[in-house]
Formats: C-alpha cells, sequence, structure tokens
C-alpha cells in the first residue's frame, strides 16, 4: 500500500502524514565510500544526513556489483555496476548508447526494490544522468546538482568524444527538466545549473548546502594555528584546467624563487590528487623549477585520516578553481582553520569568502595573481590569524543533520504538492 499513487483520496492523506514521519528515500550515486570521489563523499554525508533525521535510506551505487547489499549503520547498500561481459559491456564502449547502460541498470534496481517496498522519493545525482530511464517512474524525483559533465569539455577532447559528452549533457539536461525538483549547493550554482540545463523558472529548485564529514569536525575542533615562517601549502584536486592546477604549480615555482633570492625560509607545497609523474611533466617544462621540486611531494590518493593529517601540516591551502559547483575544499580549509587561497573566476568561491571571511581570492587564475596574492597573505600573520578564526566559526554549522533537514524540507515540499494535485477539486454550486 505505502508508495502506491493510486489509492483513494483519503488514503493519499493518510499516507502522506506517514511518509512525513519516516520516509523511505532511494538515493542514486555513481560512487559511495570507501574511495576518495567527492560525489561518493556528498552521497555518504547525504544518506547519513537524512538518517539522522529519521529516514530510511537505500543508497544504490554503481561503485559496488550487482547483488551486493549490505547494511551500514542503518542504511542499505546496494550494487548496481554493470557487469563487465555481455551486451551491456559491449554497449557500454560504444559512443552515446554507452550512456544509457548503467542508468537502465540504475532503473532495473530501483524498479526491483520499489516492488519490495516503495520508495517515497528517489534522490540522484545529476552527473551522467543516472537516472534517466526513472523519469517516468511514478515515485518523485529529485536531481541534486554537481558540477556537469559538460565542464570537462576542451577543444582537445577530439570529434569522437565531444560528441559523446554532447550527449551526456543532453541526457542530463533531459533529466534535469522532467525531475519533480533540484537542489543545487550554492546561489550561483543554483543561476548556472539553470542556465546550463535551460530549467524552466517554474521548476522547483532548492538550494542546500552540503555538510562536513564529523570526523573531519571533530578531529579538525582542536587542531590550532600559528603562522609559520616557513609557509607549507596544500592542493586537492586534479591535474586540470578548472582546478587551476598548472597556474597553482606555476606560482609556486615563483614564490620559491623569490623567496630564495630574498634568503627567507624556503615554502613546500603538498599535492593530493595528481601524481608524481604529471608534476613532473609540468616541471619539466620551466628551468627554474629546480629550486622547488625538492620542496613539493605527491599524493595521487589518500585516506581520511592522513588527508586530515595533512590539512594539519598546512599553513595555506591553495585552491584557485575556475569554478566548483560546491567547493568542499574551501569548507574543509575553513573547518581546520587554515587560511584558504581560491580564485575570483569562481563565482561558488567568490561567495563563500565574502560570507565567511576565511580566504583572500586571486583576482583571475594566473600563476602571477596567485603568487601576488600569496605573498599578500603571508606578509600579513594577524589577517592569517583573523581568516583561521573566521573559517572554523562557518564550519561549526556543516552538521550532517543541519543537511538532512533541509534536504527532508524540500522532498516533504514535493510530496505535499503532490497530494494537492492528487485531491478533487472543489465543484462549484449550481444556482438553483
Amino acid at each position: 500500500m505505502r508508495g502506491s499513487l493510486q489509492s483513494g483520496p483519503n488514503d493519499q492523506a493518510l499516507l502522506h502524514l506517514f511518509r512525513v514521519t519516516l520516509m523511505r528515500v532511494a538515493l542514486l550515486t555513481w560512487f559511495y565510500p570507501p574511495g576518495g570521489s567527492g560525489l561518493g563523499r556528498a552521497a555518504h554525508m547525504i544518506a547519513h544526513g537524512l538518517r539522522e533525521t529519521g529516514c530510511s535510506v537505500s543508497v544504490i551505487t554503481a561503485s559496488k556489483p550487482l547483488g551486493f547489499r549490505e547494511n551500514e549503520t542503518d542504511i542499505e547498500i546496494i550494487g548496481c555496476a554493470p557487469p563487465e561481459k555481455g551486451v551491456g559491456s559491449f554497449v557500454r564502449r560504444r559512443a552515446c548508447g554507452g550512456h544509457l547502460v548503467a542508468p537502465w541498470q540504475f532503473q532495473k534496481v530501483v524498479r526491483d526494490l520499489h516492488q519490495e517496498t516503495p520508495f517515497d522519493i528517489i534522490e540522484a545525482t545529476n552527473w551522467y544522468a543516472p537516472a534517466a530511464l526513472l523519469t517516468s517512474h511514478e515515485t518523485p524525483i529529485v536531481i541534486r546538482n554537481s558540477t556537469p559533465a559538460i565542464d570537462t569539455w576542451s577543444s582537445t577532447i577530439g570529434v569522437r568524444n565531444m560528441i559523446d559528452l554532447r550527449f551526456a549533457h543532453s541526457l542530463e539536461a533531459w533529466t534535469a527538466r522532467r525531475a519533480s525538483a533540484l537542489i543545487s549547493n550554492t546561489v550561483t550554482h543554483h543561476r548556472m545549473i539553470e542556465q546550463t540545463y535551460g530549467i524552466p523558472s517554474a521548476k522547483p529548485h532548492a538550494v542546500v548546502e552540503l555538510a562536513l564529514d564529523p570526523t573531519l569536525l571533530a578531529r579538525s575542533r582542536d587542531v590550532g594555528f600559528d603562522p609559520v615562517a616557513a609557509p607549507k601549502f596544500l592542493f586537492i584536486g586534479r591535474d586540470e584546467r578548472r582546478k587551476g592546477f598548472q597556474e597553482m604549480v606555476e606560482a609556486f615555482i615563483r614564490i620559491v624563487s623569490a623567496r630564495k633570492r630574498a634568503d627567507r625560509p624556503a615554502a613546500s607545497l603538498t599535492i593530493v590528487g595528481v601524481d608524481e609523474d604529471a608534476v613532473g611533466a609540468l616541471l619539466a617544462r620551466h628551468p627554474e623549477s629546480h629550486h622547488a621540486r625538492r620542496h613539493i611531494r605527491c599524493f595521487p590518493a589518500v585516506a581520511d585520516e592522513t588527508l586530515h593529517d595533512l590539512f594539519e601540516e598546512a599553513s595555506i591551502v591553495l585552491a584557485p578553481s575556475r569554478y566548483e559547483s560546491y567547493g568542499l575544499v574551501y569548507r574543509e580549509a575553513a573547518a581546520f582553520g587554515r587560511p584558504l587561497v581560491a580564485c575570483a573566476e569562481d563565482p561558488a568561491a567568490v561567495q563563500f569568502v565574502e560570507r565567511t571571511k576565511c580566504g583572500v581570492l586571486a583576482k583571475d587564475c594566473s600563476a602571477r595573481s596567485i603568487q601576488k596574492v600569496v605573498e599578500t597573505l603571508l606578509a600579513d600573520h594577524a589577517l592569517q590569524r583573523r581568516l583561521s578564526a573566521n573559517g572554523r566559526e562557518h564550519a561549526r554549522t556543516l552538521t550532517r543533520r543541519r543537511l538532512g533537514e533541509e534536504t527532508l524540507k524540500v522532498y516533504r515540499s514535493i510530496l505535499a504538492g503532490r497530494q494537492r494535485s492528487l485531491e478533487p477539486t472543489a465543484q462549484p454550486k449550481t444556482a438553483r
């Protein structure tokens, strides 16, 4: 009975009341921990935030094999990875059509689970549209937006990959327009998604800020901060234009050279998410980089505990992204009280820094601008301490409970609207 949308008006009213107190949610995600993917971390925070509000949550993930099923602190984890052999595997390697294999698998698993115990809400990421084949499902669908796939486009990807990426983008936009509602992480992200996907203004579209992991918040709470003579920079991201990686490394080379000429203590840089070969290839293009090379260390991937150690070791976090849908690193730096260097090209960074006063902005994503703002920050210890304190104050609000409550509010609004649409329209009385 529960979850059916075909019962009578009275049954629907009782059903709605029951949903308010115990809501069954399917959360569709490509990745889920263990693993360092930002999408997986976000899904983990959302799932646990909803569980803390009393929801029953089933996480359906392509990072686990089909048939996988286990319980994680009252959250059901279900695998739906497409098989590695057979027709599906063959189609996955083909342009465009390959993007439908995983959504078909997500759809099949969701429908089977819905038959066991109906879902009240289905939530999915926008990225590569795992819910594309579920938009005709009887259950309301919410799309939570991260960075769209089209953001990885570049002029060097080739015609085949360009067509493939365009198809993925169209699939994302089509799914978002057909969803019951959207959730974006920030106001600037909300605007970008509506423009990128062509979302009509009447579509329900909420802004819900993500949370920080409770372990990180607990670990960072007692970590001190004091400006150091030999600054220790931390970068977390990928070797891609959007992250401003090359410009960040070039700025570091300039900073090291300038400090050597001035006979100041050497700076160091820790890079998480990029391997040594990629960094070495970049350094090889800069003749003056031999001084900087000795002061750079790379970690292609790290466990959470190690990441927390690296935040504690750092004195400044470098995150000069051109665009972030949310900016998790911005918030993690704030939690550890590490002054943030971001980039004014990213609207999310501008909004975050202006609101929290926990970082400084390079005017553009260039090595010269990054170097200039870093050196200004290094020269002002009082400013560093003030940014550190402001960041910690903001991070205290980024709890999973708050994320779950704000998300649940969106769900309830959708179900209330659905309930109103099912109620019979009152007929005007006829004059006698």
